[in-house]
């Protein structure tokens, strides 16, 4: 069977669920080590440029028995020789990573010099990527087009009493994320700023469409802000509705949407509509197919704040979200799912959850959890952050 390997993003519960959420009811998917995943489908059926938690994606060329690293040697040797056969260019650059793995970096040295002493006697030059740690970083595989055809990153991970043999296919477009993150015209580091990686994951567990043409579907962010979701929405092929209480908001989401559509021309054919509205009361129209949103995170601390200010922030997230869901239940058909961002605030060693959490069935939602990581909390949290994001998967009834 054809089996793919994952290599999960930062913070990697994150990254699992957002590939279950699309391709788990079809496939398995089991977690190796903390950084790698196998899924039991072609690297081919996977849209991965709309996954912001995967960082690199690999075809896995075998599965081998626990072996020694000049058996592991003569196994690649193996494999690159099949590779180059298809490769009509001398001059190859090559790469290789490890995950989980004991070997040292001289044992990783010896062996790449090895594999290029087997590229010369089969008539290739190679340029061999050096390896700081056992694993190269998806910048290196990036820059160092790792992925073309004439060039190779293996990936070799150990899972118990086997190691898996793969090759990158894919890895993060670093530029483009930089591009859509640090380069629109508007954006507002006082309000804490969405990641676009973040904003791709919310979406698709507010989905469950693997298809690369939604454009007959609606995304709604009651919550705009500058308009990260709505961006990348956008380039799913969703239409969008935006709004947000705030018309400098509003307008940032209008100028961004705006530049967005200038600079990938491929998706002018959307529809997109931003307004100034209050979620807790606003009735949107037409009825979006979806909902994905990063809703009020309260005041943005630089430092732990006292006790009562945390409570009084605590309590007026609460009113706001709470009121929210329900202005959302009355104008949503039975079991719509969606997918919102609310705060959590990390504090000595602990998550301080929102008390909304534990009432969600009193106002019309299942919490959808997910058994691949235990049904544990979804958390993006940065060390050194007070204020985090728990995503909440949810869906009416």
């Amino acid at each position: 069977m054809t089996k793919s390997l994952l290599i999960l993003g930062r913070q990697p519960e994150l990254s699992l669920v957002e590939v279950y959420s699309l391709y788990g009811k079809q496939n398995q998917i089991s977690q190796i080590t903390d950084q790698t995943a196998l899924v039991n489908l072609s690297y081919q059926d996977i849209n991965f440029e709309r996954l912001g938690g995967l960082i690199k994606l690999a075809e896995v060329l075998s599965i081998e028995p626990l072996i020694t690293n000049n058996d592991l040697l003569i196994i690649i040797k193996q494999h690159l020789e099949k590779i180059i056969s298809t490769v009509e260019n001398k001059k190859i650059t090559l790469g290789v990573s490890f995950y989980d793995t004991k070997i040292s970096l001289p044992e990783i040295n010896k062996l790449k010099i090895s594999l290029k002493s087997f590229m010369k006697s089969q008539g290739k030059s190679t340029r061999l990527i050096p390896n700081n740690t056992a694993k190269l970083s998806s910048a290196q595989v990036y820059h160092n087009n790792l992925i073309a055809k004439n060039n190779i990153e293996f990936i070799i991970v150990k899972n118990n009493n086997q190691i898996i043999i793969a090759k990158t296919k894919k890895v993060q477009d670093i530029n483009s994320y930089t591009n859509r993150d640090r380069y629109r015209p508007k954006r507002d580091t006082r309000i804490g700023m969405l990641p676009p990686k973040l904003a791709q994951i919310i979406i698709n567990l507010a989905s469950d469409n693997t298809e690369e043409s939604n454009q007959h579907k609606t995304l709604l962010d009651p919550f705009c802000g500058t308009g990260v979701i709505l961006q990348e929405a956008l380039l799913m092929n969703y239409n969008v509705i935006g709004s947000d209480i705030l018309p400098n908001m509003v307008a940032a989401s209008s100028q961004n949407i705006n530049w967005l559509k200038n600079k990938y021309s491929g998706i002018n054919h959307l529809t997109s509509k931003v307004m100034l509205a209050d979620a807790t009361n606003y009735h949107w129209q037409p009825t979006p197919n979806l909902i994905a949103c990063e809703t009020y995170l309260g005041k943005p601390f630089t430092t732990p704040p006292s006790t009562e200010v945390l409570n009084q922030t605590i309590s007026d997230c609460q009113l706001i979200i709470k009121k929210f869901l329900i202005n959302l239940n009355t104008q949503l058909p039975q079991h719509s799912k969606l997918c919102i961002a609310v705060p959590a605030w990390y504090q000595y060693g602990k998550f301080i959850h929102l008390p909304l959490i534990d009432q969600l069935s009193k106002i019309g939602y299942n919490h959808i959890s997910f058994e691949i990581i235990n049904n544990r909390p979804l958390i993006y949290h940065r060390s050194g952050q007070f204020v985090a994001r728990e995503l909440l998967v949810l869906q009416t009834f």
